[in-house]
């Protein structure tokens, strides 16, 4: 078993998974016209906190079936941008917390449906610098959306797709408590999380700590003393790197159940968990996202020292 670890507000927890990932295919094709991409917040911050997941878009070519799943599994609600219908917003509780992206697969044979994530930087171009140094992929250069901001998509040398990204008007707020359908974590489960590691202190200023063993490699990676994300090793299964994002659940074991009955499809149910309190779940276009039982179910304090 991997652990997957990161601190709460009320200290460090510990929640084991075995990840056989799926792939998530490339960036959005060359050949589609960009959607137009609203600001990431409701209202302007001005902050910024480089290292900090702040955004995740799904790309999918069936958007609606892809809003009937989320709207019904997570409360999720959608509003079409008036000037395009190329991207949909994702709300909760009124607060825009990620997007859905059309895109058209008739140009060139694409993978399944998947979802990338954006990390906050302080600058773009410094970024891509950094990454090309270290043999990253860059697919869409430097680039500026003017609600958005400055963005570019790589691949990571081991092939992960990650945005980067200077949001325009700021990152959005931090949430101090997790709520239900809120994006909670981030990973990356990679084929060699050593050099995953060293890759994204480079780029991103992170700091790794190493929370694993030799058959249970995980590195919380965190920036200003503050854990951001999480790196994995991937088991031997025929799977390719990638970022995936949680979401916080009331109750794993009652999305677990509505996700066939929803058409999505259970990769990892809890049952393969130890403590049952997270799975990896498919829609029905086929992207993955892991989602989190929060807070987390009660635990004795020799139940969190035997993971360590």
């Amino acid at each position: 078993m991997t652990a997957i670890v990161f601190r709460s507000f009320r200290g460090r927890v510990l929640l084991p998974l075995l990840l056989p990932l799926l792939a998530f295919g490339a960036s959005p094709g060359a050949g589609q016209e960009p959607p137009v991409f609203p600001s990431i917040t409701a209202t302007p911050t001005n902050r910024h906190e480089p290292g900090r997941f702040v955004w995740y878009d799904l790309v999918t070519d069936d958007v609606a079936a892809a809003k009937t799943f989320y709207g019904e599994l997570f409360g999720w609600e959608f509003g079409s941008n008036s000037e395009d219908d190329l991207f949909t917003v994702i709300t909760l509780n009124g607060k825009p917390i990620a997007g859905i992206i059309l895109e058209d697969k008739t140009e060139r044979d694409l993978p399944t449906a998947r979802w990338f994530s954006s990390v906050s930087v302080e600058d773009v171009d410094d970024a891509v610098e950094a990454a090309l140094d270290r043999s990253a992929d860059i697919r869409i250069p430097p680039s500026d959306l003017p609600d958005r901001g400055r963005y570019s998509v790589l691949h990571d040398p081991q092939g992960a797709a990650l945005v980067l990204l200077r949001a325009t008007g700021g990152d959005p707020t931090t949430s101090t408590e997790y709520g239900a359908g809120e994006f909670l974590w981030t990973e990356l489960w990679t084929r060699d999380a050593s050099a995953a590691v060293s890759f994204y202190e480079a780029v991103l200023g992170y700091k790794a700590e190493f929370t694993g063993d030799e058959t249970r490699r995980y590195f919380v990676m965190s920036r200003d003393g503050q854990p951001q994300a999480g790196i994995g090793q991937l088991p031997p299964v025929d799977a390719d790197p990638a970022w995936l994002p949680y979401v916080a659940v009331r109750s794993v074991r009652e999305i677990v159940r509505r996700v066939p009955e929803l058409g999505g499809e259970v990769i990892l149910p809890p049952e393969a968990i130890r403590r049952g309190s997270a799975a990896l779940i498919a829609d029905p276009t086929g992207g993955v996202i892991a989602v989190q039982e929060w807070p987390l179910p009660d635990q004795s304090d020799g139940d969190a020292k035997e993971d360590r």
